[in-house]
């Protein structure tokens, strides 16, 4: 087993190969060309992904827990639960509405508040900081 090779010292001893893991991953990754292992990092879906994924991450708890909830219960009404097929069917059809309104939602929540914070915070910063021409040192002989 691996985790005998987990140095005495560390107090969480199952955090620590996946996180020798990740680090060995990121830097495989950072290391590569574009064309290698970057290539499904640098695709549009992917980059479109990380611009919404602070806003997935604030608006999937919220749709899980309501629409989720009741969709399943909604559509258990019409397939039953009883059956395996109905069952799955009412997990399946209320996994794709989520799924589909949790994308919508935090794309909307992107647009409106992300975006419009980042040009607040730009804006405050463009009032705060002192604007030169050149280097503001200057040398005295």
């Amino acid at each position: 087993m691996i985790t005998y090779y987990t140095p005495k010292t560390v107090s969480e001893k199952a955090r620590f190969w996946p996180a020798i893991a990740a680090i060995i991953i990121v830097f495989a990754l950072s290391s590569s060309t574009p064309k290698g292992l970057q290539r499904p990092f640098t695709t549009g879906f992917a980059q479109y992904l990380g611009k919404i994924s602070y806003a997935l991450y604030l608006v999937h708890g919220p749709v899980c827990r309501s629409l989720g909830y009741w969709s399943v219960i909604k559509i258990w009404e019409y397939t039953g639960r009883t059956t395996t097929a109905g069952y799955i069917g009412g997990v399946l059809g209320g996994g794709v509405l989520v799924f589909a309104t949790v994308f919508w939602v935090s794309d909307i929540f992107w647009r409106i508040v992300d975006v419009g914070c980042v040009k607040l915070a730009r804006w405050v910063e463009s009032i705060c900081l002192v604007k030169t021409d050149g280097p503001s040192e200057k040398i005295v002989n």
